[in-house]
């Protein structure tokens, strides 16, 4: 047989088997398409192909069916039962259908690349050390089959090269339907379990894939589910794309263990790329989230529930890592019909040594500070949220920015940890009530900025009512403290009405305290106003710190000091919670205020109250308007400053210092005036209670003629002076020290003079007096008591060198009567003489004394008056009446029933050893007498007399006697007439006798005497003359011939002596006025 014949024949045999196989295959495809083909026989490879270390399995019965799906040749096999090596039972599968390897088949092994399950469960689990592996049989059975403890190995196959003696390393593909798959976490103590899954796992170059769909359930909550999966053998991990959807938030709270968010009402779709490690190590990946429709209502977090209105999340977690962070996150709040904030935000979210580190930047679009309470967490009630919450009801923040960092402890009770925190946001039509009830501050407008410790505004526009805010800050501070504060710094324009109310209102009640009220009142402000107060809900005045700087202008404030409208300006005022100060130019009344400063202390207290100005003219006209009455003191215009500062409990001072230039001045007191246009000044302080003048200190008034000195005047509950003291008084002459002026009880005055020189001139001279009341006039016309206390006078002055020194002097009169006068003094050596010269006895004499007293008497009803002078002469010349009258010691005594000038009073005078130098007088009697030779005596050393000596009357200003005696050796007068004083008219009769010693040995015979003489005093010889007219220019006449008529005709002398004369008494002063 040829080769040819040959291959023809095997061509042809090959045909026929083709042909016969074909056919086989035909007869095979119709018989599977109509009903499984039972190949028992396979059993037993199948059970050899899927046991493996401690496993066995086996098969029920196996069948070829047809998958018109995939087109493919199936082994379907029943009633799978695996056990392991003591014959426990591990799974039973009721059916599987395999597709054939023919690579295995050609190489004598049953492989299978695909292997399709129904109603299988599997179970992965992950242990405390973060290792994975396929658990157990789930603890509940239901029938269903369970590969967990198959799974395993089956994985391992299906990455294993294809190997005849690993049949299931031909395996390719696996595909679970209606599977139950549950992922049991102990680490975190958690399942995840996935049901009615379709679970597909397939070969692939870079590892094995899969996929798995069902409903995810987690606890009570269920989602959707859709994952990819991929496994590197290298990497030994496995990455997965999860979406889900359904995922209702509050459903996780058991399962998540947080209970806060089961009042998150939002469904969650989404999608998750995830990195599972097999070697342990905890998952990474990323994801995104996004929910519709939805509520939050967290109680423990925020105040009140608010809708969502959508909600989209894309970040990443690192389990490992333990970090957590959202690259992008936006949240809509509100619904489309009422749509609320936007928030845009990126956080990361990590755990590190017990603690969470958060970080997180958000900006945020849109809130409503109407919302605000909902938005801000209620964890945060010990910062500012209750008061800005409560105070700032209304506006709203088109946009903002947050960037914080903290770390939040997980020990309970823990304070968060702020690293960084820090912000900003825009704000419009804001409305803050700063101090309530107090009208708020409303449309405001500007930014702001935060961090830590607080909020910083910064206010672009805004106002309250008629106020402008044209900028201005406002800050919440103290965030991180146990205690917060609101600070206020803004700038605004404003009517000054408005700001009166507000000060008026009874909330700060600032108006009353100053004395006016905000009716009526006009201008205009701009200000710089500053506060802080403490975040609290109870804020009293006294919490408040206030700063106020304005310029007001045009200003009215209607009766605001003494009855009187304020106006003017412009004015600058300083305000704080403790004080306020204004200063400036205004108008009171029409009375116009220069440098004018008010400080207001609110706190109350010494100070409390300071008001200075100065007045450039305040007319008499105006001081009426005031209410301001100076009395009979002041008149015409004055000018000068003024100074009234409050001391507390309703007292005040108010210092003086007045130019009394045009203003006449009058002290009727003591009896002096300044005429307008002569310069004059007066200062002091006035102690007001209750607006009434109490005390005046450090009283100075210096003026022509007039100086008082560090004085101190007293008033009474009229407002009337009541007692004065001056340290220093200067009147004309007067330098007087420790002048004390005080007003008696029903009128009158006491004088004290604690010493210095006391001038009499000015009430001694009448021409000077005219019309004007005398202290003594104006305690007489007021029938009111008089008291003066000098005990230490230096001079008592009476003309110029006309004085006594070291005196006492103590003076009283009631009711116009005289009831005491005490002068005790000294005469100055250089009146001692006339003509200034001095013998041999005055220079052994140390001091003249002169001694007046006058009052009630000791030993009987009824006044005396005691006179006495060392030199009567020095004397008259000291009080400056006579001058030529040289030495005399003088003694007067007297006595009346009733104080003078009430009643006479009846005098005794002695004056011994007297010299009349150069008597004008007396030289034109004695020249009308013809005893010119004695006359011509007065030129020279003088006449001398040995004794005046007689009774006087004194009565309503008239002086009276019966008889007054002179006698020297050289002449004798006698004197009987009157003198009126006060009408300064003389009637004189009297006797001028020449050799009185003569005349008056011959007087002395015995019956004889008398009849030549006339009597005791009388003469031989002697001359009558009579003496009339006015004092200053008296007329004389004398009869000559009574030269020569006897003595006895005279009658004209009785000269006492021996027995017979009166002696002065010595009873005065009485004891009781010696201490008055």
């Amino acid at each position: 047989m040829s080769y040819r014949g040959t291959g023809r024949l095997l061509l042809e045999g090959l045909g026929a088997v083709a042909a016969i196989g074909v056919i086989a295959l035909l007869v095979l495809f119709w018989r599977l398409t109509s009903a499984p083909v039972p190949v028992d026989f396979l059993a037993p490879q199948i059970e050899r192909a899927f046991a493996g270390e401690g496993i066995k399995a086996t098969v029920g019965s196996t069948a070829l069916i047809w998958d018109g799906n995939n087109r493919e040749i199936q082994v379907e096999a029943r009633d799978w039962r695996f056990r392991d090596s003591e014959n426990r039972p591990l799974a039973y599968l009721p059916r599987a259908e395999l597709t054939l390897s023919l690579d295995a088949l050609l190489q004598g092994t049953f492989g299978a690349t695909k292997v399709e399950l129904d109603r299988a469960r599997l179970r992965l689990l992950r242990d405390e050390e973060g290792r994975f592996s396929f658990a157990g049989a789930f603890e509940e059975s239901e029938g269903a089959p369970d590969l967990s403890t198959l799974a395993e190995d089956v994985l391992v196959q299906l990455l294993a090269p294809a190997n005849p003696d690993r049949p299931l390393s031909y395996l390719q593909q696996i595909d679970i339907r209606n599977a139950r798959v549950l992922f049991d976490d102990r680490r975190v103590e958690r399942q995840v379990e996935v049901r009615d899954a379709s679970l597909l796992i397939w070969r692939a170059e870079e590892g094995l894939r899969g996929r798995i769909e069902g409903f995810a359930a987690l606890g009570e909550a269920a989602a959707g589910l859709d994952a990819s999966l991929w496994y590197d053998p290298e990497r030994r991990t496995i990455e997965s794309r999860i979406d889900f959807s359904d995922l209702h938030v509050a459903d996780l709270a058991p399962w998540a263990g947080f209970q806060e968010i089961e009042g998150v009402a939002l469904t969650l779709e989404g999608e998750a790329l995830v990195e599972l490690p097999l070697d342990g190590r905890l998952p990474a990946g990323t994801f995104s989230l996004y929910s519709r429709q939805g509520w939050l209502d967290l109680p423990e977090i925020f105040a009140q529930p608010f809708e969502v209105r959508s909600l989209a999340i894309e970040g990443a977690f690192d389990v490992a890592g333990q970090a957590l962070r959202f690259s992008e996150m936006e949240l809509h709040l509100g619904n489309e019909m009422d749509p609320g904030p936007r928030v845009k935000a990126v956080m990361a979210v990590a755990r590190r040594q017990g603690a969470v580190d958060l970080a997180v930047e958000a900006q945020v679009s849109e809130v409503l500070i109407s919302d605000l309470h909902a938005y801000w967490p209620v964890a945060a009630r010990d910062g500012g949220r209750p008061w800005v919450v409560g105070n700032i009801p209304a506006g709203r923040a088109p946009e903002g920015r947050i960037k914080a960092h903290l770390t939040i402890a997980e020990t309970a009770g823990s304070e968060p940890e702020i690293h960084e925190l820090d912000g900003a946001f825009s704000f419009e039509d804001l409305e803050v009530h700063y101090l309530r009830p107090l009208p708020p501050a409303s449309g405001l407008s500007g930014s702001a900025t935060f961090d830590a410790d607080g909020f910083y505004f910064e206010v672009e526009e805004g106002g309250l009512d008629e106020l402008e805010i044209t900028g201005g800050k406002v800050a919440i501070l103290g965030l991180q403290e146990n205690q917060q504060y609101l600070e206020v710094d803004f700038n605004a324009r404003s009517p000054l009405p408005l700001i009166l109310k507000v000060l008026e209102h009874p909330r700060l009640n600032l108006l009353q305290e100053l004395g006016f009220t905000a009716r009526g009142s006009g201008g205009a402000t701009r200000a710089r106003a500053r506060f802080r107060l403490p975040l609290e809900e109870e804020v009293t005045l006294e919490d408040i710190e206030i700063a106020v700087e304005a310029e007001l202008e045009e200003v009215l404030l209607p009766a605001a000091v003494l009855g009187q409208d304020l106006t003017g300006g412009p004015l600058s005022l300083q305000l704080s919670q403790d004080e306020m100060e204004i200063e400036g130019e205004a108008l009171l009344g029409d009375v116009p205020l220069q440098k004018v400063s008010w400080k207001e202390v609110f706190s109350g207290g010494p100070g409390s109250t300071r008001v200075s100005a100065t007045v450039p003219r305040l007319d008499e006209e105006a001081r009426a308007r005031l209410g301001i009455d100076l009395g009979p003191y002041l008149r015409g215009p004055l000018a000068g400053e003024v100074n009234l500062v409050s001391r507390g409990q309703n007292a005040a001072t108010l210092d003086l210092s007045l130019d009394l230039q045009m203003t006449e001045l009058q002290l009727q007191e003591i009896d002096w005036t300044k005429p307008p246009g002569r310069a004059g000044r007066l200062s002091g302080r006035v102690n007001l209670q209750n607006e009434r003048p109490l005390l005046m200190e450090g009283f100075e008034l210096q003026a022509e003629g007039l100086s008082l000195s560090q004085g101190k005047i007293e008033f009474d509950e009229q407002g009337d002076p009541r007692n004065m003291l001056f340290a220093s008084a200067i009147l004309d002459n007067s330098e007087l020290q420790q002048l004390s002026i005080r007003r008696l009880e029903g009128g009158g005055l006491e004088v004290h003079i604690g010493g210095g020189r006391l001038d009499l001139e000015p009430l001694l001279k009448d021409d000077e007096r005219q019309e004007e009341e005398t202290l003594v006039e104006a305690a007489e016309d007021t029938a009111a008591t008089l008291l003066v206390i000098a005990p230490h006078l230096s001079e008592l002055r009476f003309s110029e060198n006309r004085l006594l020194r070291t005196v006492e002097l103590r003076v009283l009169r009631e009711h116009g009567l005289w009831q005491e006068v005490v002068l005790r003094g000294e005469i100055p050596r250089h009146l001692w003489r006339y003509r200034g010269t001095y013998d041999a006895a005055d220079e052994q004499t140390v001091r003249k004394a002169v001694s007046l007293e006058y009052g009630r008497a000791a030993d009987r009803p009824g006044y005396a008056l005691n006179l006495e002078a060392d030199d009567l002469g020095a004397l008259l010349r000291a009080i400056d009446l006579f001058d030529t009258l040289e030495g005399g010691d003088l003694q007067i005594v007297g006595t009346s029933p009733a104080p003078l000038p009430s009643s006479p009073m009846e005098l005794e005078v002695w004056v011994d050893d007297y010299h009349l130098v150069e008597a004008p007088v007396l030289a034109r009697l004695l020249t009308i007498a013809s005893l010119s030779g004695l006359g011509n005596l007065l030129t020279g050393e003088g006449i001398a007399f040995q004794r005046l000596t007689g009774s006087v009357t004194w009565s309503e200003g008239r002086l009276s006697s019966d008889l007054l005696r002179a006698y020297g050796p050289s002449l004798g007068i006698t004197a009987r007439g009157h003198l009126d004083l006060e009408g300064e008219t003389s009637e004189v009769r009297g006797t001028l006798v020449p050799a009185y010693s003569i005349n008056r040995v011959l007087g002395a015979i015995p019956l004889l005497g008398f009849l030549l003489t006339g009597g005791e005093g009388e003469g031989v010889l002697g001359v009558t003359y009579v003496l009339s007219g006015s004092l200053e220019d008296p007329q004389f006449s004398v009869n000559p011939l009574s030269v020569l008529t006897p003595g006895f005709l005279r009658g004209l002398f009785n000269l006492p002596t021996g027995e017979g004369a009166v002696e002065p008494p010595s009873v005065f002063p009485p004891e009781e006025l010696r201490g008055r």
